[in-house]
């Protein structure tokens, strides 16, 4: 079953279609400093070097592994919780979980 997704551009246009790929996991080889939203459970976020964008899950987020600086935002829904976090940097961004 193909789910909706909806891809909004920093100038405040949105892009309406089909989500597509892999499910539960985002595995990022540089850094990551854009947004990505997950509209259901995100099994890992794995990134070889900073974030310092925004990930925002609907569901739970089993996994953090940040190899570099957690600068960004990292949060799930109300209810939802983020069962393991390793940075290898700083962190001055948000792990925010159930809010």
């Amino acid at each position: 079953m193909t789910q909706p997704a909806k891809l909004a551009l920093e100038d405040g246009t949105v892009f309406t279609g089909k989500a597509f790929g892999a499910t539960g996991e985002v595995e990022v080889t540089g850094a990551l400093s854009g947004t990505v939203t997950i509209g259901g459970t995100l099994g890992m976020l794995d990134a070889d070097a900073a974030v310092s964008g925004t990930v925002s899950a609907a569901g739970a987020i089993t996994t953090v592994d940040v190899v570099g600086d957690l600068s960004g935002s990292v949060t799930t829904s109300a209810g939802q919780a983020i069962t393991s976090t390793t940075v290898g940097g700083d962190i001055t961004g948000t792990l925010r979980a159930g809010t």
